[in-house]
């Protein structure tokens, strides 16, 4: 009776023990090619050999390198190629995956990766995205934001209200291009970061009144001296500058270099002219010298050019060097000023707002000749009170 009661116990252990052992040795069976069910970016290759695998790695790596990549940020879409972002696909590492899975060392992992290969193991092909050329790219995508601002329309002075922007997040968007392509995605949303406009409404509340507006001619038909000028005013146009703030035109403008967008243009070097990068701003760098002496604001460092100028009377111009010779203004009210600067038909245009002015504001300057050289002194009728502002040697050519 006993004997009758363990039977099915000893039976049911018998049956264990031999799943058990069918189960190792299913486990530990080597198959002839990759195993049944692996998939390499959504193929599968399962019962491939090595060379097989690996020459099908390298067709997919070649036809994703020419698959275009479509990025999308906040509803702009860009497409560019893979090269363009500097992805690059290593199909070697994804064969050697293909033929691992289901060959695991630990049985623990082999069983896994087997009982997955029954409804499809897919194995991603790996892939890295140069950071520097993928921030080039995404700069196309950026929505930098709009700091506020005042204008002129219609003889009235109205405030522009700024504009939050946005950028996309770097390494938030290397995880998903890196996800998403090595399991064979070529459509992306990227992550985006806000970006916060520096100057606000509230900050040019008081901003009401154009102090100040002069515009100056170009003479120069170089079309290199126009495209640096254009430069120059991009920069310094609604430059805000705030109560005891000086600001520095070279610092605006930063160094002329042929990265940065400057050209070899006319330009006055120790009394010769010559050809140099970011020639022809110095127009630009006159009209806001005037712009800021007549609206009253200090003038800390400026500059003459070593000869007469046609675009200006003598000691009514200003010349930029980086970085030795600059041109530093400085806000002496209570309330900020704002710098608008543009250049349509070779005119330069330079406005100055703030408060309203107490009075009027005149330049007079007084010539003295020194054999072959002009002295001006330029002085500032400021409120009824005249006040020295600047000195200019010239070297006269009669």
């Amino acid at each position: 009776m006993q004997l009758r009661q363990r039977f099915p116990f000893f039976l049911s252990v018998g049956l264990v023990t031999e799943g058990f052992f069918l189960l190792l040795a299913w486990l530990l069976s080597e198959p002839s090619g990759v195993f049944p069910g692996v998939q390499v970016a959504g193929r599968t290759i399962g019962g491939s050999s090595f060379q097989e695998v690996l020459l099908e790695c390298r067709k997919i790596a070649q036809q994703k390198e020419e698959q275009p990549i479509v990025l999308m940020a906040n509803g702009k879409r860009l497409v560019v190629k893979p090269k363009e972002l500097g992805v690059h696909f290593f199909p070697e590492r994804a064969a050697a995956k293909a033929w691992m899975a289901g060959r695991e060392f630990s049985l623990w992992a082999r069983l896994r990766s087997r009982w997955l290969a029954r409804r499809g193991l897919s194995v991603p092909m790996p892939v890295r995205v140069e950071k520097p050329q993928l921030r080039r790219v995404l700069q196309n995508l950026k929505k930098p934001p709009r700091n506020a601002t005042v204008a002129l329309i219609r003889g009235k002075v109205h405030l522009i209200p700024e504009q939050k922007g946005w950028s996309v997040d770097l390494d938030g968007a290397i995880e998903k291009l890196v996800d998403g392509l090595s399991n064979g995605q070529s459509f992306f949303f990227l992550p985006l970061r806000p970006e916060v406009p520096t100057i606000t409404s509230r900050e040019l509340l008081r901003v009401t009144s154009l102090r100040a507006q002069v515009i100056v001619t170009m003479t120069s038909r170089h079309p290199n001296a126009y495209h640096n000028a254009q430069l120059a005013a991009q920069a310094i146009d609604k430059a805000v500058v705030f109560p005891k703030q000086v600001l520095s035109l070279n610092e605006l403008i930063g160094r002329r270099t042929k990265e940065r967008g400057f050209l070899p243009a006319p330009v006055l070097i120790n009394e010769r002219r010559d050809l140099g990068l970011g020639g022809g701003i110095c127009p630009v760098a006159t009209a806001v010298f005037l712009a800021a002496a007549q609206a009253g604001m200090d003038i800390v460092e400026r500059h003459p050019h070593t000869r007469l100028v046609r675009y200006a009377q003598p000691g009514l111009d200003a010349t930029l060097n980086f970085p030795n010779k600059d041109l530093k203004i400085r806000n002496p009210t209570r309330e900020p000023m704002v710098l608008r600067v543009q250049i349509k038909s070779g005119r330069i245009l330079v406005q100055v707002f703030g408060v309203p002015k107490e009075g009027e504001i005149k330049l007079i300057t007084k010539n003295q000749r020194f054999g072959n050289y002009l002295q001006v002194t330029t002085e500032r009728l400021k409120y009824g009170h005249r006040e020295f502002l600047c000195r200019s040697l010239y070297r006269r050519i009669d």
